[in-house]
């Protein structure tokens, strides 16, 4: 039996990758917007190191005590939350590399398939398929999540100005 190998053309899975790295870079700058805006102290430079779940945490707690409807506050803490869930898969995305597996059928062909597979830990397997859905979902997310930033800040920067703060 003879194998054929089809060239496999990577442009696709390339720019999905792009996408969806520059939408968590998005998401990461988020964090740091909120930790330089929403504490009453200076505490951006201290914190900045934090690993981003931490960023989120932080976050998360900061906005519990701001003046906000509780609709934006639960949207808000809502996306931060699901923005800690795509950093497992950003990492595994970020810091695994896109390789070229052979498979072989119940019938003896072979089959090729590109894909991002963990090198360590427990094994996961990232197809195609898999890096389409969490570009979207992450260039989606870090939409929402600016959209959902200007109006918590617009929020506390209101409820600053009437108090008398600024």
């Amino acid at each position: 039996m003879t194998n054929k190998v089809e060239k496999i053309d990577f442009d696709e899975w390339h720019g999905l990758i792009g996408r969806g790295i520059v939408a968590c870079g998005e998401i990461e700058l988020i964090t740091y917007k909120c930790l330089t805006f929403l504490p009453s102290e200076h505490i951006v430079e201290v914190v900045a190191d934090l690993p981003f779940s931490k960023r989120v945490d932080l976050i998360c707690k900061l906005i519990e005590d701001k003046p906000l409807q509780d609709e934006l506050r639960a949207k808000f803490l809502q996306l931060l939350k699901k923005s800690k869930k795509t950093a497992e898969k950003r990492n595994i995305i970020a810091h695994n590399p896109l390789q070229v597996s052979f498979y072989e059928h119940e019938n003896g062909g072979i089959f090729v398939q590109p894909e991002i597979q963990t090198i360590r830990k427990k094994q996961t397997i990232l197809c195609l398929n898999d890096m389409r859905e969490f570009a979207s979902e992450v260039e989606e997310l870090s939409s929402d999540l600016q959209a959902v930033m200007r109006q918590v800040f617009e929020a506390c920067n209101s409820e600053i100005k009437v108090s008398g703060v600024r």
